[in-house]
């Protein structure tokens, strides 16, 4: 999820066109939240309008329908049910769930 705002918040309209856009080019899906993007650094309050307007924007009456994922992976289980839970509310057809950090490989000599 990468659109902002100059303040640093979801910009869901810019969002719902990137998902419109994407459908209208056929892909197969998509998933916001995710851990290359900002999603990452959004609350679980700004998360479900996200997901939202994803959702809305990939089943917009007369267009093409998509699913949309939505990506979960913070640091404890109890988030990880949290998130899950409000993404399944705001219309999500799946998950990806992924760590919540990066480990550098370190390779042994």
């Amino acid at each position: 999820m990468k659109p902002l705002t100059d303040d640093g918040e979801p910009n869901l309209g810019a969002l719902s066109n990137l998902v419109r856009n994407s459908a209208a080019a056929d892909v197969s899906g998509v998933t916001v939240l995710a851990t290359s993007g900002a999603g990452v650094t959004l609350d679980r309050g700004e998360r479900r309008p996200v997901v939202e307007a994803a959702v809305d924007a990939a089943h917009a009456p007369g267009k093409i329908s998509i699913p949309v994922l939505a990506a979960v992976s913070p640091p404890s289980t109890r988030e990880v049910l949290h998130l899950a839970w409000d993404a399944e509310q705001a219309g999500a057809g799946g998950l990806l769930l992924a760590p919540f950090s990066y480990f550098p490989c370190r390779t042994q000599k």
